[in-house]
């Protein structure tokens, strides 16, 4: 029987060598702790997306330069010249008057699109990072899980000498510990998977990162504004949506200055084909502005409802905490009783402690809800609830 065990043991043995940490040797304890103000701003600075998006924005500058000296030469045109068609004045007309606008717009446009660019690393690393922390924590719930299975193996064995069980009971606990082992094995990758995708949003080297340990407190009693109120937030902070409206509103001013144009200097069949021509692209740019207006209102209330969402598996996770807390304190007076045994208030000690996990994995998937429906609106959560 006992060559039978160390036979199951030398299995475990070789499932437990087939992986090894990413970072080499477990260390011994955590002397620093790498915060997330840490990995944001480390994110922020190392970041090749925010580079490109102040090439883009410089881009956008001389553009708009080159466009300003070009209408004021065509402004200069327009001073000096007797006698021009109706075509070619609205053409001059337009370097002086509605590219200069939309040069200035996609400047703007820029501007916003690096300020949305920030808050998407900012959410990125805030949502891998909590799931770094909650990495950590099921690792040392699935260890306490692994180190019961082992007393609990090394009980029936005792049982087993004593007669007070059958080997069948022993095998059993073997089979249990082995099932604990290679959970904490997947516990573990999925703890290195969540530490590799927080080194590629922050680019520190692996072997530099300290284990996280850094909670996120998330309140439940923040009020969160709706959807209409995003959806103002977002027409102004959003680069697209900004710049969607602009360009419309844009293309509205040049129609009306063209027919005024027309009415009072020219025919109305001359200047018929191009006042066509600008109401079409006017028509163009609204069909344009209204789709992405529609689809991020969309989005908003989708993130609106995995809010709620959220909030109501917080609060299912912290009533199962608060229960699981009483039971616990139960178990502790009935245990110095002599009611229960040492493993029996083990057992619940990974019970409770499970509830905590429970309950902060919640609090996390919340947290993580709230960031996506700050995001789509062009704001971080910490400026909108400020009422800034």
């Amino acid at each position: 029987m006992k060559q039978r065990y160390r036979k199951l043991g030398v299995m475990m043995a070789v499932v437990l060598s087939l992986h090894t940490p990413i970072y080499g040797k477990e260390k011994e304890a955590v002397t620093t702790t790498y915060t997330l103000s840490q990995a944001i701003e480390e994110g922020l600075k190392n970041t090749s997306a925010l580079k490109v998006k102040d090439w883009e924005i410089e881009k956008a500058r001389d553009q708009s330069a080159n466009v300003s000296a070009q209408a004021q030469g065509a402004q200069m045109m327009l001073t000096y010249t007797s006698v021009v068609v109706y075509e070619k004045e609205m053409e001059l007309r337009r370097q002086a008057d509605y590219y200069s606008r939309e040069a200035s717009i996609r400047v703007e446009m820029a501007r916003k699109e690096k300020k949305l660019e920030e808050i998407k690393i900012k959410k990125d690393i805030k949502d891998a990072y909590g799931n770094v922390v909650q990495g950590w924590e099921r690792l040392q719930s699935q260890q306490g899980k692994v180190d019961l299975g082992k007393n609990q193996l090394k009980a029936m064995e005792l049982k087993e000498e004593l007669g007070m069980v059958t080997a069948t009971s022993v095998t059993e606990a073997w089979m249990s510990l082995m099932k604990e082992e290679v959970a904490l094995q997947e516990a573990r990758m999925q703890y290195e998977t969540a530490f590799m995708e927080l080194n590629g949003l922050t680019g520190r080297p692996l072997y530099e990162m300290d284990r996280m340990l850094q909670k996120m407190d998330v309140s439940l009693a923040v009020e969160i504004p709706n959807v209409e109120e995003m959806m103002e937030q977002a027409k102004i902070r959003r680069g697209d949506l900004y710049s969607a409206k602009a360009l419309y509103d844009s293309k509205q001013s040049e129609y009306g200055s063209a027919k005024e144009l027309g009415e009072r200097k020219y025919g109305i069949h001359e200047y018929r084909d191009e006042l066509n021509k600008i109401e079409n692209e006017q028509i163009e740019l609204e069909y344009r502005y209204e789709t992405l207006e529609r689809q991020i209102k969309i989005g908003l209330e989708k993130a609106y409802t995995g809010i709620e969402m959220a909030k109501r598996q917080v609060e299912m996770m912290q009533q199962n905490l608060e229960d699981t807390e009483k039971r616990y304190e139960q178990m502790k007076i009935r245990h110095e009783l002599g009611q229960l045994s040492d493993l029996q208030l083990e057992e619940g000690t990974l019970m409770l402690q499970s509830a905590r996990i429970q309950y902060q994995s919640a609090l996390h998937s919340y947290n993580s809800a709230l960031d996506q429906y700050f995001y789509l609106a062009g704001v971080e959560g910490v400026e909108i609830l400020a009422g800034k």
